[in-house]
């Protein structure tokens, strides 16, 4: 697909569509035009190298610290001391399986991790007193159909950390202690080693660089993300810590596992897709952004627009008033007009405030009364429902005694009331008359005082809005009386100079901020989001046309995944698949599975079989660009069984068998399987506890 088609497809796609304000052509042409994607569209597969990687030889060197016990003269003391122990490493690795079997910490992952480390230009995850020992790592390599290089680099304990070069030669041929050859790449320090490296393997592979944004929740900036060989060699390494790589991530990387993914399976498309896709989410959040200030700044921009408009009014009634001879330049007597107006709206100013407080006393006078005409009401429907005497409620007499009970504040809820008086017991009132009479009569001074508190609060209304007028006239001719003595110094001349200036200024100030009002942003708005809508479908069909390339590849690469499950012992499995962004499933007994949610061993023997899948379909149908290497640190972990290890060792022999002279296995185990599954001489066997170097 290039450019012109996409344009065609994307403007054929809202011409579709019917919209108030259509999309032009020539908009689609400018937004696709500016995103620079011409390039990329026309970087197709068939210019685009899918080599095999091949690892040739392994080696490396440094110093251990050992230590050692000796017993002083007398036998009776014991002295400790540290050596330094010289070590080298060194052997020619070949196609097909590769594999070290040796117990924990004798050096198996140390030297796959190194590896990893030269293909990468990642410094892996050494323990500390492993990584002091190195002094020297050279790891030779052939790319197919391009050349036999040497990736030579040093270790030093302070920074920079490792400085080094790729050259164009076997080790072998690697002059000693010369530093004059001629290198393809030098590096210094850990960044410039990751650059150099990305830089070699992802222009001979075929491996673009991917840029794109990430967003964070509760934060409005974009993160700028890339991915380059760093990140797809990464996706070849099983590591033994959680087998979580960048292939098929748990919880974490999940854009990069979706351009690694893409890459593997040769799909060129996936820079251009992910080109736009930063576009378009930087175009979206533009466009939400301005939305959001417009409307923030609204309120603003219209009090802004009214206060102006009062201020243009006040000039042109000064105008108004030089030109009927009412200012102080003309007539003298406009100085006591003015006075007597002050003085009048200061006086009106006075007594509307003082009638303001009045209604504010009155209404809180009604407020208080109401509270407790309420309260009253909520006593009276207590005791009518529960029949207790409430103190506050005029019991009139004692039944007994004669005598009136007096009045008392609170409650008086008693099981066994008695009079106050003769302390005889008396019996709950079952009348509640009295009580239904005052609660009537409470009720209805609420709804006396409700319609008194409506008319004191339009009082209130009324006074304010005749209180803000009164202030507004008031600080006009405030203003305009202590003008006046300016205005008679500067004259009619320089008076009107003035008036006419400042008219002028504050018309181009309204101006500008009418354009800021809402309505009159529409136009810009809709702009914006027609831009992120023209990035965003040229992505979708992008995507789509993706998809359907991909659909053979998927096909093949999921029936021997799912193969290789059902080999490896995974359970219930009826399917393994990828969804539309890439994450890894197995139907088990019927139900979608992700990958994230299995059991660690699960996922370990999940994961082996989709990277052993991915290399067939590399060899055996041609599709992809995987690099023909797989490295695998322990297998067996995860609490694996022995049948279920052997089932892992037998795809991997498989593999081996059908296409051992097109890939290349790295493995390290501690289960002694692993010598007996392959031949001797694919494997460096340490038994007896004995380290590898």
């Amino acid at each position: 697909m290039n450019l012109n088609e996409l344009i065609d497809l994307t403007y054929a796609y809202f011409k579709g569509k019917r919209t108030k304000h259509p999309l032009e052509k020539s908009f689609v042409i400018q937004v696709l035009e500016d995103a620079d994607i011409d390039k990329l569209l026309n970087e197709t597969s068939t210019n685009q190298k899918a080599s095999r990687l091949i690892i040739r030889r392994v080696y490396f060197r440094g110093y251990k610290w050992q230590d050692d016990q000796k017993t002083s003269q007398n036998d009776q003391e014991i002295i400790q001391e540290n050596q330094e122990i010289p070590f080298e490493y060194d052997r020619q690795l070949h196609t097909g399986i590769n594999g070290w079997v040796a117990d924990n910490s004798r050096g198996k992952s140390t030297i796959l991790k190194i590896i990893v480390w030269a293909l990468t230009g990642v410094e892996p995850n050494l323990k500390s007193d492993t990584l002091a020992w190195l002094q020297e790592v050279a790891i030779e390599i052939e790319i197919e159909d391009d050349g036999i290089y040497t990736i030579q680099f040093y270790v030093r304990p302070s920074k920079p950390t490792v400085d080094g070069r790729i050259v164009e030669l076997p080790i072998d041929q690697i002059p000693k202690d010369s530093p004059d050859i001629d290198s393809i790449k030098e590096f210094t320090g850990a960044k410039s080693m990751t650059f150099a490296i990305a830089s070699f393997f992802g222009q001979r592979f075929g491996f673009q660089e991917t840029e794109w944004v990430e967003s964070k929740r509760y934060d409005i900036s974009l993160k700028q993300k890339n991915i380059s060989w760093e990140i797809y060699s990464q996706a070849m390494f099983l590591g033994s810590d959680n087998y979580n790589d960048f292939l098929f991530p748990d919880n974490t990387n999940r854009s990069h596992h979706q351009k690694a993914v893409s890459a593997y399976l040769g799909l060129d498309l996936i820079a251009c897709v992910s080109r736009l896709e930063k576009l378009y989410r930087e175009a979206s959040q533009e466009h939400q952004l301005e939305d959001r200030r417009i409307k923030t700044n609204a309120t603003h921009v219209e009090a802004k627009i009214k206060q102006l408009q009062r201020d243009l009014q006040i000039i042109d009634q000064k105008i108004k008033d030089i030109d009927n001879n009412q200012a102080a330049i003309i007539d003298a007597e406009y100085v006591t007009l003015v006075q007597e107006q002050v003085a009048q709206l200061t006086d009106m100013h006075y007594n509307t405030h003082s009638g303001l407080n009045k209604f504010l006393i009155e209404e809180r006078s009604f407020r208080e009364e109401k509270n407790l005409a309420r309260k009253q009401a909520q006593e009276m429907r207590e005791s009518i429902q529960f029949k207790l005497y409430i103190s506050g409620l005029d019991v009139e007499r004692c039944p007994l005694c004669e005598t009136n009970i007096p009045i008392e504040q609170g409650y008086l809820n008693l099981d066994d009331p008695e009079c106050r008086v003769c302390h005889n017991p008396l019996q709950k009132s079952q009348d509640t008359t009295q009580q239904e009479r005052f609660l009537k009569k409470a009720e209805e001074n609420i709804k006396r005082l409700d319609r008194e508190l409506k008319r004191v609060k339009r009082s209130i209304n009324t006074t304010r809005e005749k209180l803000t007028s009164v202030e507004r006239q008031l600080s006009e001719r405030k203003e305009e009386y202590q003008d006046l003595s300016r205005q008679q110094r500067a004259g009619f001349t320089t008076e009107l100079r003035e008036l006419l200036n400042k008219r002028g200024y504050i018309s181009g100030q309204l101006e500008e901020l009418d354009q800021l009002v809402p309505h009159n942003q529409e136009d810009y708005l809709r702009r914006l989001k027609q831009k992120s809508e023209v990035l965003n479908r040229a992505k979708i069909i992008l995507q789509n046309h993706m998809a359907e390339y991909s659909k053979q590849a998927l096909g093949h690469l999921q029936r021997k995944a799912t193969e290789l499950a059902l080999a490896f012992r995974v359970k219930n499995v009826q399917e393994v698949f990828l969804n539309y962004k890439f994450d890894l499933f197995a139907r088990q007994s019927g139900k979608p599975n992700i990958y994230s949610n299995m059991e660690m061993g699960e996922q370990l023997r999940m994961k082996i079989a989709f990277h052993l899948a991915f290399l067939e379909l590399r060899v055996k149908n041609n599709i992809g660009r995987h690099p023909g290497v797989l490295i695998i640190d322990a297998p067996g972990g995860a609490e694996m069984t022995d049948e279920i290890f052997n089932a892992i060792l037998s795809g991997i022999s498989e593999i081996d068998a059908k296409y051992g002279d097109k890939v290349q296995i790295l493995t390290a185990s501690t289960r002694h399987e692993l010598a007996d599954a392959f031949p001797p001489e694919n494997i460096e066997h340490m038994p007896n506890d004995e380290p590898l170097f």
